[in-house]
């Protein structure tokens, strides 16, 4: 029951940080996919099946509040949450910082392409127009901003070990 509650509290902070404090950074700071990368990092080194659900729930949140470049962003997000399933399970490794950061690569290249056909329908559909561009720009952007995160996070992992077998220990 603990764990639960502390997973939901994490998720909670982490999507309410990333909508909140981190839009709210200045320019090549604000683009950085905070719970994708924190959900990458803990589903990939420590096997916290449920940060693959914060991606999906993360979707919601930003259907429910409306603050994406595209509407459905929970077929986006779930995308992505699949990719960094089989990823992390069939693909890449969890003991090198490069596994991880290819994990978190392809989970954000998952999350742009649905983002981009989910653009195109709109704008077929709907008669909208959607700038690429700027689409891919925040993608290209949140890439290396993920990837610096990532690059201060493997590091502290022993730490992370220490916090997730006090805590999240089933």
């Amino acid at each position: 029951m603990i764990r639960l509650i502390f997973l939901i509290v994490a998720f909670i902070l982490l999507s309410t940080g990333e909508l909140g404090f981190i839009s709210a950074l200045p320019f090549p700071m604000d683009r950085t996919p905070l719970l994708l990368v924190v959900s990458v990092f803990l589903f990939q080194s420590f096997d916290v099946g449920p940060s693959a659900w914060w991606v999906v729930f993360h979707g919601l949140m930003l259907d429910l509040m409306g603050t994406s470049f595209v509407r459905l962003e929970t077929l986006s997000y779930s995308a992505a949450a699949v990719v960094l399933v089989l990823c992390s399970r069939h693909l890449f490794s969890n003991r090198s910082f490069w596994g991880i950061l290819g994990t978190f690569t392809l989970s954000l290249l998952a999350l742009t392409c649905m983002e981009v056909i989910l653009s195109v329908f709109q704008v077929i559909f709907q008669n909208g127009s959607l700038s690429f561009q700027a689409l891919l720009s925040l993608r290209l952007w949140g890439l290396g901003m993920g990837a610096i995160l990532l690059l201060l996070f493997f590091p502290l992992s022993e730490f992370f070990v220490r916090l997730h077998t006090r805590f999240l220990s089933s």
